[in-house]
């Protein structure tokens, strides 16, 4: 048996080889590879994780905005379709036709289709209305209902029945976008560093490991998230890595705050609300700057560079 078979099955062997490879015994930080698959998470079983893991409460999820998963409900089961008895196929149709306001209202349109996709009849059922006030979806019936074939009128109701029962459903939970912005916010409070320009790969200091197994431990439950911690070695490859990338993503970020402070000026005005959001943004940077700075013992000379010119640009706009 070969010794890398036999350290490819201990963690701990595997690290010490690592080490002795590296000629080194210090860990520069962690890498994550983080990837979220399509589905839907508990919402409070993700915080009771987190609470669990020792992760402080500023970092639990939120309940989604009602308004927003009235709209991804009926935005996902619009356009279904159904097969009548008659050989032909209704579909169904959620039209909007009020999205502000105090009601939400997607009206429920059933069209049959011959075989070959010739529309025979279009009607106007019902309208499922979301009451932003109460938080309740009501069914409202239109005269026009009773109209469509039968089965074409019952697959419509049925689906206004669908929407209500998703939309309890869902808004206790997290999707996929949600549960990616709650890991990556707590890694962004870990002073991570983004280290694939595509996102899914971060990197986060030692200092910080303990609160990165946490997470890790945290996320174990929930089979769509995959949460990949790898230790990474205090060599000089690693290091240029970790320089590149911390240069490379405050560039950008300054690069973004120099064109939203200039369109604003050109505009005529740059507010007093949109100042002091450029400007906490700019001391963020400043503060992770410095540290990667103490860190790596590199004066990041490029970030530095742009940093600067975002504070004499702002220090203009005064």
């Amino acid at each position: 048996m070969s010794t890398m078979t036999d350290i490819s099955n201990s963690t701990a062997a595997w690290n010490d080889y690592q080490k002795v490879a590296a000629g080194t015994d210090d860990y520069l930080g962690r890498l994550i590879i983080l990837t979220v698959h399509q589905g839907l998470a508990d919402r409070q079983g993700f915080n009771d994780a987190l609470t669990a893991a020792g992760l402080d409460k500023k970092h639990h999820v939120k309940r989604s905005a009602e308004t927003d998963v009235f709209r991804k409900v009926t935005s996902s089961i619009n356009n279904q379709t159904v097969d009548l008895t008659s050989g032909d196929r209704a579909r169904l149709l959620l039209v909007p036709i009020a999205n502000s306001g105090d009601r939400l209202v997607r009206r429920i349109v059933v069209e049959v289709l011959n075989s070959n996709d010739e529309r025979l009849s279009y009607t106007e059922c019902c309208d499922v209305v979301f009451d932003r006030d109460t938080g309740v979806i009501a069914v409202e019936h239109l005269a026009t209902m009773w109209t469509a074939p039968t089965e074409a009128r019952e697959a419509a109701l049925d689906v206004a029945g669908t929407v209500d029962g998703e939309f309890r459903y869902r808004r206790q939970m997290i999707d996929a976008d949600g549960l990616r912005s709650a890991v990556v916010k707590v890694l962004r409070s870990l002073l991570c560093v983004t280290v694939k320009e595509s996102g899914g790969v971060y990197f986060v200091p030692e200092s910080q490991a303990s609160t990165v197994e946490a997470l890790s431990d945290a996320t174990d439950g929930f089979p769509t998230v995959r949460f990949h911690v790898v230790p990474l070695l205090d060599d000089p490859k690693q290091r240029a890595l970790v320089t590149e990338a911390i240069e490379d993503e405050i560039t950008a970020a300054c690069d973004a705050l120099l064109a939203e402070a200039t369109k604003e000026a050109d505009a005529g005005s740059l507010s007093a609300r949109r100042r002091a959001s450029i400007l906490s943004r700019q001391a963020e940077m400043v503060s992770k700057l410095e540290d990667y700075k103490g860190r790596l013992g590199d004066d990041l000379s490029k970030a530095s560079t742009r940093l600067r010119l975002v504070q004499m640009q702002m220090a203009a706009f005064a």
